[in-house]
C-alpha cells in the first residue's frame, strides 16, 4: 500500500460514523453467557430505571465485556472469581445461581456485599468496588444516560458567557 492511499484510508475512518452496536443480539467476547446475564441483573440492580434509562437499557453489560474482552488478565482473574463468589454465595444461601434467584432476594443478596467494602477481605469484598466503578463508569458513557439522566444537552454555542459567579460574602 502506498502511503497516500493508508493516509485517505486512516482520514476516512477517523471520520467515519462508528456502528451502533446491537446490544439485544451481541454475543459477549469476555464473559460465558451464564456470567453476562449475572453481569446485566448486576448492573440493573446498581443502577436501575427509575423513570431514566437503568444500567440494562444503557447497555452498561456490553460496555464491561468490551472493557475486560481488552483488559489484563489480573482484572480477568479477579471479574471471574468475584463472579464465582456470587454464584456461590447463592447456592449456599437460596440453593441455585444468582441469576435464577428472585428479584428480591437478589437485592438483599448484593445489600449485604456493600456492607464490608470499605475493608475488604474475601473475594467478593474485593469485587465489589471494582464492579461498581466500572458499572458506573459505564453508565456515565451511556448516551442516554447523559441526556436523560445526567440531563447532558450537547455542544451548543452560548450567546453570552456569564463567567465564574464567585461569592465573596
Amino acid at each position: 500500500m502506498e502511503r497516500r492511499e493508508m493516509l485517505v484510508l486512516l482520514a476516512s475512518a477517523a471520520t467515519a460514523a462508528p456502528a451502533a452496536v446491537d446490544i439485544a443480539s451481541y454475543k459477549p467476547r469476555f464473559f460465558t453467557p451464564a456470567e453476562y446475564k449475572t453481569i446485566d441483573l448486576l448492573t440493573e440492580l446498581l443502577i436501575p430505571n427509575d423513570g431514566t434509562p437503568g444500567a440494562h437499557e444503557t447497555g452498561v453489560r456490553y460496555y464491561i465485556d468490551t472493557v475486560l474482552h481488552f483488559g489484563d488478565e489480573a482484572a480477568k482473574r479477579a471479574w471471574r472469581t468475584g463472579l464465582a463468589e456470587i454464584d456461590a454465595q447463592a447456592r449456599a444461601t437460596f440453593g441455585k445461581a444468582f441469576s435464577e434467584c428472585a428479584p428480591a432476594e437478589q437485592r438483599k443478596f448484593m445489600a449485604a456485599w456493600f456492607e464490608d467494602e470499605d475493608v475488604p477481605v474475601t473475594p467478593l469484598e474485593r469485587f465489589i468496588r471494582p464492579f461498581k466503578l466500572l458499572t458506573v463508569e459505564a453508565y456515565a458513557h451511556a448516551e442516554a444516560a447523559q441526556r436523560e439522566y445526567f440531563g447532558y444537552r450537547g455542544n451548543r454555542a452560548l450567546h453570552t458567557f456569564p463567567g465564574c459567579q464567585e461569592d465573596h460574602g
